[in-house]
């Protein structure tokens, strides 16, 4: 799985949306927690703005909606359908920062 460092610039996060076509990637710290998620809406909007040189950690959404492994689907595609996103964390139930996937609409 992909994922970004808080201190990730700008033009790095653009890359690798660019490289993967993905939409959404985990922000993990040093300690490979989850600590936010990066969108391609989120560099568009900073580029709009003429903040070229942000970071992933100014970009990230830190009030997270995730999903655990043992919540179905259907949970998953109404928690994405409520906040109008794409995409969801999958955390550990028992320690929210630990991240063990990720899933989107397209998967369910």
């Amino acid at each position: 799985m992909i994922s970004l460092h808080p201190d990730d610039a700008l033009h790095k996060v653009v890359a690798v949306i660019r490289r993967t076509g993905h939409n959404g990637f985990p922000v993990l710290d040093d300690d490979g927690r989850l600590v936010g998620v990066v969108t391609h809406e989120d560099t568009r909007k900073a580029h709009n703005r003429g903040d070229l040189f942000v970071t992933a950690d100014d970009l990230m959404a830190t009030d997270l909606i995730t999903v655990t492994p043992y919540e179905s689907g259907e949970t998953a595609l109404r928690r994405m359908g409520d906040r109008r996103i794409s995409h969801l964390p999958v955390v550990d139930p028992y320690d929210s920062g630990k991240l063990m996937g990720w899933v989107s609409k397209g998967d369910l």
